[in-house]
Order: C-alpha cells, then structure tokens, then sequence
C-alpha cells in the first residue's frame, strides 16, 4: 500500500502525499498574518489580498511560465512567458499592481535578463534556442525599470545577458563565451572562456562569481560514468580563478550569502556512500564548516539544496533518510546564531510502491526571515516562522511575489 502524509509543524494539517490529487485541509492564518500575493495560473497573472479574500486577475495571457526575478527592493517583477507564437517579458509593478509588457519575439527565442544592483535598469537579451542558429547580430538591450525606456547595448555578437558589474561594465555571452563590455558601446574589456562554467553565479556586489566544472568519475564495481563537480570562484573578469572545493566532494547547490563572505552548498561526504553534507565556506578565513544532519533510527540522513535566509542568519535545506521501506523527507530551517533545527514539513513516503513520487518540492526559497514558500505540483504553501502557521494556494498556481501584509493595516487599504 503508498502512502504518503505531510505534517506542518504545529497545525492540524494532513495531506495525501500519493500521484493522485491530494485533500487538503487548511487551518485558517492566525491574525496578522495576512499576505498581498502575486501568482499565475492557466489563465494569467492574478493579485490575492488575504485579509480581504480578494482577488484580481491583473495580466490575461495562456503562455508557459518560463522564469521569473524580483528587482532588489522587491517593487517590480520581470516575467517571461513562452507561447505558440511568440515569447514575451513583462514587468509588473508590486506597489501599483501594473504590467508592462517590454519585450515581444519570436517563439523560437528565448529571454536571458538581469536586475541592476538598485533596481533602475533591468539587462535582456535574447537569443534562439536552437543554439546551431544563433544568428550574428546581437539583441541584447536595457529598459527602465518601468519598461518605458529601451537603449540598445550596441553589441554586434552578443545575445546573452549574463549581469550588470560596473557603473560602466556588464557582462554578456555569445554560445560558450563570456564578454565583459562597455555598457554605452559593448566595447568588449575582457574575454572569457566559458565552455567548462557551469551555474555561475554572482556575488552580491557583482565583483566575483563562483561556477561549476564538471569531471566524468567512474563507480568502482560497474565501471559506470556518473558526473561529478568542482566549485571554482572567479573575479569578474574572469583573471583570478580558484578552485575551492574539489569533484572529491562533489560539491552542489553553491549560494553567496547575502554579505558575500561566506559559501553555502551541499557535498558527499567521506564516511557514509550517497549520504551528502551541508558545507559553510568562509571566504575570508579561508576555513569550511560542515554540519551533518540529526541521526534518526541509527541512520544519518542527507541534507541537500541550502539556501540563506535574506539577513543570513538562518539556512532552509532539505534533508531525507531511510528507515526499512520508508522514506522520510524534511524540509528544515536553521537558525545560525545561536544553532537550532526546525523541521517546518515532513512526508514520509513507502518506497516499496514504485508508482509513489517523491515530495521533494518543485519550489523552496525564502520570502523573507520570518516567511517560508515551498511548493510541490499540487499546492503551495507559505510558512510563517514566528507563528508556525501556514498560508495554502491549490493546484495550478505558481507564486511570484509575496509580501506580508501589516496587522494594523485597514482592509480598504489592502484591497488591491
């Protein structure tokens, strides 16, 4: 027999795990905790005020979700949709409930686009999927963060927009190579390889960025190939590259805090086969910490996908385990100063069933320090930290944008 159940920490709250569509049943949110949020279903782009129940469809459009950014400060949302005719990137503004509509191409295009450090420009660039037809003109430009104002970047080659560096420099991309240009002339300053540079990601002031390289290991039985990584750390200019952990701990899942001192990812450890370890790496000391997740029945789980909380004081990771035919999935928050686990969900899963899914969710990623969002294909849920109480949205709706609402606010005010 498959079951599956999840069990939010302090509620009454039980849903089927199993492929079938599960019933759920939510507990009401405690008072003040009431959240203006932005998603998208089947039909388009709605707002949902839940202190007045009120909702709003606010883009009508039946494309597929493709990739969604914040801008810092959390007032406007870059979108881009795919769909049978052609891919577009909007912008929608959170504070006015507005949406431009930027940029429209062709289907067989797709957007790459980037936030500036204050949030004024938004960086896009879009290039075919096809990557055997790229095509030789560039197509990479700015707008304001409104949508209004558009400048092109000027590069002839370039139809990637990878980030904003400098005042005076961003970098872009053409197939496997990176270019760091002049952002008035796309003047190129630096050239870099970028065949072997896998998950870049940059640091919060955009000066570095680490990225991934994979190296082919062989299992010792079977002789079988599997990929394994390193993580490497670069300046932006792509001059001064290291390697900070090695494909002997097959590091993943690498995030910069928010100060951009320290590294959080995911390694295998040394002791135990296919059990993986959460790594701190201090880039100042030069020092990494491990932290292995809590023994439960003599077995030591694998604890996997970090991610900082916005003030980086508490880490949100996923850890499993197995006990007999059971498999147990958690999705835990950590405080760092001082150390405590919270498991804020749990699903247990009868592995022997092989039509079971895993619960591992398709979405997880922090709204701010007291808000959890986490999501599998039948339900999304918000978890508040403080009141360990939990927001539910149903099937089909993807969350964009949430903010919780202030308890003293009257509900004409939060109407829209």
């Amino acid at each position: 027999m498959h079951f599956r159940k999840i069990i939010l920490t302090a509620l009454v709250f039980f849903a089927g795990c199993a492929s079938t569509q599960p019933v759920i049943q939510e507990k009401k949110v405690e008072s003040g905790n009431h959240y203006l949020i932005y998603y998208n279903d089947d039909t388009g782009i709605h707002t949902l005020n839940t202190a007045t129940n009120r909702q709003k469809l606010l883009l009508p459009h039946k494309g597929k979700l493709k990739e969604r950014k914040i801008s810092p400060g959390g007032n406007k949302i870059a979108v881009s949709y795919s769909g049978r005719d052609s891919s577009r990137l909007y912008i929608i503004n959170t504070g006015r409930a507005e949406t431009a509509q930027i940029q429209s191409v062709p289907s067989a295009y797709a957007f790459s686009f980037e936030w500036s450090p204050d949030g004024k420009q938004i960086g896009v660039g879009y290039a075919r999927r096809d990557k055997k037809k790229t095509g030789k003109k560039g197509r990479i430009y700015f707008y304001s963060s409104g949508g209004k104002n558009k400048k092109s970047a000027g590069c002839r080659l370039s139809n990637i927009f990878k980030s904003f560096l400098t005042d005076e420099s961003v970098m872009v991309g053409f197939q496997n190579t990176l270019f760091v240009v002049n952002s008035r002339n796309c003047k190129t300053l630096h050239t870099i390889p970028g065949a072997d540079m896998n998950d870049i990601v940059f640091s919060p002031d955009r000066q570095r960025f680490i990225y991934s390289e994979i190296e082919i290991d062989y299992e010792k039985n079977t002789d079988k190939a599997r990929e394994i990584f390193a993580l490497y750390i670069s300046d932006y200019k792509g001059e001064k590259i290291k390697r900070l952990i090695s494909s002997k701990y097959d590091p993943r899942n690498a995030k910069w805090s928010p100060g951009g001192e320290r590294l959080v990812c995911d390694i295998a450890s040394q002791e135990i086969e296919g059990i993986r370890n959460i790594a701190l790496y201090d880039l100042t000391e030069g020092k990494v910490n491990f932290f292995r997740g809590d023994i439960f029945y003599d077995t030591e789980p694998s604890c996997t996908h970090p991610l900082w909380s916005p003030k980086g004081s508490k880490l949100l990771y996923l850890r499993t385990y197995r006990k007999g035919s059971k498999l147990f999935e958690h999705i835990v928050v950590k405080d760092l100063f001082p150390e405590k686990n919270r498991i804020i969900a749990e699903c247990e899963t009868d592995i022997t069933d092989k039509s079971g899914t895993s619960f591992i969710p398709s979405s997880l990623e922090w709204i701010d320090d007291d808000n959890v969002l986490f999501g599998t294909s039948e339900w999304t849920k918000i978890y508040n930290l403080k009141s360990n109480t939990a927001y539910t949205l149903g099937r089909g709706k993807q969350i964009l944008f949430v903010r919780q609402l202030p308890f003293s606010s009257p509900p004409s005010a939060l109407s829209e």
